[in-house]
């Protein structure tokens, strides 16, 4: 008896063994497969149409005649989509709208079969906007940039002639191949973020701005941007000025000059400007001569240090530089006094006299000019008396 039960449980685990096996084993002919899913429009607008698209492969071979299903969550809740056989591409695809802002997360899946495993695809994100269109440009002030020049980008976002404020931008860009992305801000009153950047390596990039809705305003992308950075020449400014202490009123000359190396730059932008009191002036933009220089002539109302500066913003083929601080400390002038005498106002003629001319101020007498005084002599010439008149031949 206690044989027979021994016997009965082995063949009881023998029979588990095998059905437990038939279910779970995979056949050993089975290979890898992979799905992806992908959408025309990730940002559409309520009612608008989009494509989805589910590719099933096995390496690099597409495989056909396979069940493919899409599917998506709502507010939690699962939507089957559709379930399709894969074509001879290992494609199927789905053509949908939406009655209702808000994101979707969207998925495709293949259950497997006896030659191939299951796979689900990676996540898709598909966000729903509002229906009313937005416009959404792109600019820079300067599309051709050096080397460490520093660039301006400007987006503007609006619905029709209304600027919409409040609403997220991004701004990325792709370099060689691949994608950074550079910003991402809210637009103000204007509709308008900015970005300032500089480049560390040469060669074009591609920007975009983009603005991904709301449940009022549908997405837009702004068209391409490109830049080119190019590589530059070092360049030098200095400025100088010919009287770094100047009294008010009184008119100094300032001079900048660009060079790259030992050579002078001609035709180059060069702006001076300076700080009073925390506060920065600009004073001049000029285009540079020959000889690489601008000048500014100027004068001053107030006493008190001035901090001048030069600087060039660099172009494609020369790089931004800045001259060192020149400090400029204007003083108060002192009231002066000019008085002339003559030893002698009533000469006679042929008789010297000098001159003498005396500045001071207050009190003091100013330095001595190289000439303090002049000697005139004042001649006269003797009038020749008439000479009589040759006496008459008179006849015999």
């Amino acid at each position: 008896m206690r044989l027979l039960k021994i016997v009965s449980f082995s063949v009881a685990v023998l029979i588990f063994t095998v059905v437990f096996a038939s279910v779970v084993a995979v056949p050993a002919t089975a290979q890898s497969a992979q799905l992806a899913l992908s959408v025309s429009n990730n940002n559409p607008a309520v009612g608008q149409s989009v494509t989805f698209t589910a590719t099933l492969t096995s390496g690099t071979a597409a495989l056909s005649g396979k069940s493919v299903t899409i599917y998506h969550y709502l507010n939690g809740d699962k939507y089957t989509d559709t379930t399709k056989t894969t074509g001879s591409d290992g494609k199927i695809t789905l053509d949908q709208s939406f009655g209702s802002t808000g994101p979707r997360t969207y998925y495709a899946t293949f259950s497997g079969d006896s030659s191939y495993p299951a796979s689900t695809s990676n996540v898709l994100n598909v966000k729903v906007t509002g229906s009313q269109t937005t416009q959404l440009s792109l600019g820079a002030n300067n599309p051709t940039p050096t080397v460490g020049q520093s660039v301006k980008f400007t987006t503007a976002l609006t619905s029709g002639t209304t600027a919409l404020s409040g609403k997220s931008v991004t701004i990325y860009h792709y370099l060689n191949g691949d994608k950074y992305t550079d910003t991402t801000k809210t637009t103000g009153s204007d509709g308008k973020i900015t970005l300032d950047q500089s480049f560390g390596s040469t060669g074009p990039r591609t920007y975009y701005a983009t603005f991904t809705g709301d449940d009022t305003y549908a997405a837009s992308t702004s068209t391409v941007l490109t830049v080119n950075v190019g590589s530059s020449s070092k360049t030098t400014t200095t400025l100088s000025t010919n009287n770094p202490a100047p009294a008010v009123g009184q008119s100094v000359t300032f001079t900048a000059t660009l060079t790259s190396g030992t050579a002078a730059l001609s035709a180059k932008s060069v702006t001076i400007y300076h700080y009073l009191n925390g506060d920065k002036y600009t004073d001049t933009t000029k285009t540079t001569g020959s000889d690489g220089k601008i000048t500014l002539d100027q004068s001053f109302g107030s006493t008190g240090p001035r901090t001048y500066y030069a600087t060039f913003s660099g172009d494609s083929s020369s790089q931004p530089s800045t001259s060192g601080v020149l400090t400029v400390n204007v003083g108060s002038s002192s009231k002066t006094t000019t008085t002339l005498s003559t030893n002698n106002p009533a000469p006679a003629v042929g008789q010297s006299v000098t001159f003498t001319a005396t500045l001071t101020s207050g009190t003091a007498a100013s330095p001595p000019n190289p000439s303090p005084s002049t000697t005139t002599s004042m001649a006269t010439s003797t009038p020749t008396p008439p000479r009589p008149p040759a006496p008459t031949a008179r006849s015999p």
